[in-house]
């Protein structure tokens, strides 16, 4: 199994001396290696080489003729110490929400503790809790034990999901409005004078997933089409899979069989639509002469770079950021408050894979 980085026991000491640090004056004495020994039940080496480090760096100072160390002037100061958990996958979007926390969190002076896993059952929870003020997780995992939620509500320790936040779930969190973003991509493309808008699933299930679905569903049937089951193209892509490739495979065999006519294409994921953009290529229709495309761009400006330019609709990362921070301030400041959530709007950005219907 992939191990996190600076997974070394003397480097995730050498953190939690940081963070302390964080919290502490010029001049205060720091514990002395026996007192640290025993806080974190680890060898004499190890600590001395985490402080080795420390006062490498200037953090950690000793003063003449004594012989325990002090904090340094020169020592990092943060308001508090913030741990972000994600997966350890590649992923764009991600990377997007990463960014964005790391500029917001630097602007509120906090220190920010990446933490990837694998697996939810790879963290250990009670030493994340126990070593920083709040939590962060970017993509909410579909293996949570419901005992550790529980742990976290009796806690109340301040615990902020982003992406994929269940219905109902006792923790704060910010999300896109994806029942919002599927009607948006029926609305758009029926200005256009789309009628019959298919919707390609290529992504494994997920919340966020079948809420694009929800809100596609229902704006086709306001809009009085029927047999819509005939429309929707799911290719049960399962997580760990490569979801564009299956996707261009099964979107190729869809289009390979008799269907039902479509003149337009909603992609639930840009990942989808890529596959979309390379079965159309090779099979010789324009896009969008032939058919226009219209997918969920996420956080990642992908749209703008491909060729054509992909019609998205999208999410703003920086104000994911903001709000994940704004969310998890309220929680710090006030841990007997009830969590709260914020829904975000969706924006279109019409490009190059979508025009008016030709009649």
């Amino acid at each position: 199994m992939a191990r996190a980085l600076h997974s070394t026991r003397h480097a995730r000491i050498y953190q939690q001396l940081v963070q302390r640090l964080a919290r502490s004056e010029p001049d205060e004495p720091f514990p002395t290696v026996a007192e640290l020994k025993e806080k974190y039940g680890v060898s004499q080496v190890t600590v001395t080489q985490a402080l080795r480090r420390l006062q490498q760096q200037g953090f950690i100072r000793r003063p003449v003729g004594k012989k325990r160390y002090v904090v340094a002037q020169s020592a990092p100061r943060t308001q508090a110490s913030i741990a972000v958990l994600r997966p350890i996958w590649p992923s764009p979007e991600y990377d997007s929400l990463l960014t964005a926390l790391q500029q917001e969190c630097t602007s509120r002076r906090w220190n920010l503790a990446l933490t990837h896993y694998q697996a939810w059952s790879d963290l250990d929870l009670t030493r994340i809790i126990g070593e920083h003020q709040g939590i962060i997780s970017i993509g909410h995992p579909p293996d949570f034990p419901a005992d550790q939620e529980e742990h976290l509500r009796n806690l109340r320790h301040p615990f902020i999901s982003l992406m994929d936040r269940p219905e109902g779930a006792s923790f704060g969190g910010v999300e896109g409005d994806d029942v919002e973003l599927g009607r948006l991509a029926v609305t758009t493309l029926r200005k256009l004078g789309h009628r019959r808008i298919a919707v390609f699933l290529n992504e494994p299930s997920s919340v966020s997933v079948s809420r694009r679905l929800r809100g596609w569903q229902a704006a086709m049937e306001k809009a009085g089409e029927k047999n819509l089951s005939e429309l929707v193209i799911d290719c049960s892509v399962q997580s760990g899979q490569d979801s564009i490739e299956l996707g261009r495979q099964c979107f190729d065999r869809w289009m390979s069989r008799p269907h039902a006519p479509f003149t337009a294409v909603f992609a639930t994921a840009w990942t989808g639509a890529l596959a979309v953009m390379r079965v159309m290529h090779d099979r010789y229709i324009e896009l969008p002469g032939q058919c226009s495309l219209l997918a969920q761009g996420g956080l990642w400006p992908i749209g703008r770079y491909l060729v054509p330019p992909l019609s998205t609709i999208d999410y703003d990362a920086t104000a994911w950021g903001r709000a994940a921070c704004e969310l998890l301030a309220e929680q710090m400041a006030n841990k007997t408050a009830t969590p709260r959530s914020l829904s975000l709007a969706p924006e279109v950005h019409l490009r190059g894979t979508t025009a008016p219907l030709r009649a």
